[in-house]
């Protein structure tokens, strides 16, 4: 209601929660339940206290935070506020925490793969389907003589002496990484400044969780 207290609320807030109608029946009590440290509660109130300046009826006001429920757990929660035409507040609670974690261990698991890559002497590259270069590491640049934004998107293709190397290149071990998911080859390379040099290519197929390559 206009006053804080709770109206009304279903039976999956007390399965979500654990707090019955008895012990959080106003946003006073859901605050001091929910968020029992007190610099984050004042930092939730804060956020409450600012969207209600200003809602606008009927529209969905999302908030992200960290609910802890009656036996002490902690969820990850989105709440969202919309104002009615008359004044009260309908407030929808989505657990999201497996959601966020799992992101959160993605992007950890991302950058742990960014820094071993970074760290090692070896030139990596990754190329899409169409053999453009996604992404690289120092050692690729340094190797080759280029700057990052130069090759950003660019054809695999510079770092050949001629078109007809790049396209043998791939003639030849393509069929093999499309059948093995990896092959190796040794090939003459070209830099930036056009000297060439040999090297031993290893070219291996990198497959994301929903399959595509």
């Amino acid at each position: 209601g206009r006053e804080g207290r709770f109206l009304h609320a279903n039976s999956k807030f007390k399965s979500l929660f654990g707090y019955g109608p008895d012990e959080v029946y106003d946003g006073r009590t859901w605050f001091r339940r929910a968020f029992p440290q007190e610099q984050y509660r004042k930092m939730v109130v804060s956020l409450w206290q600012k969207d209600v300046g200003t809602f606008v009826p009927g529209e969905k006001v999302p908030r992200l935070l960290t609910v802890t429920c009656r036996d002490g757990s902690e969820k990850i929660v989105n709440i969202i506020t919309v104002q009615l035409g008359s004044g009260d507040y309908i407030v929808s609670f989505e657990d999201v925490t497996e959601r966020v974690e799992a992101s959160e261990a993605l992007r950890r698991s991302e950058e742990k793969h960014r820094a071993v890559i970074e760290s090692t002497s070896d030139a990596i590259v990754m190329l899409d389907l169409k053999r453009d270069i996604v992404s690289c590491n120092t050692a690729f640049l340094q190797l080759f003589g280029y700057e990052k934004n130069d090759i950003m998107g660019k054809s695999v293709r510079i770092t050949h002496r001629s078109y007809e190397s790049f396209e043998y290149l791939g003639e030849r071990i393509y069929p093999d990484v499309k059948k093995k998911g990896t092959a190796r080859i040794e090939w003459v390379f070209a830099r930036k400044d056009g000297s060439l040099f040999p090297a031993e290519t290893v070219i291996s197929v990198v497959r994301l969780d929903d399959g595509t390559i």
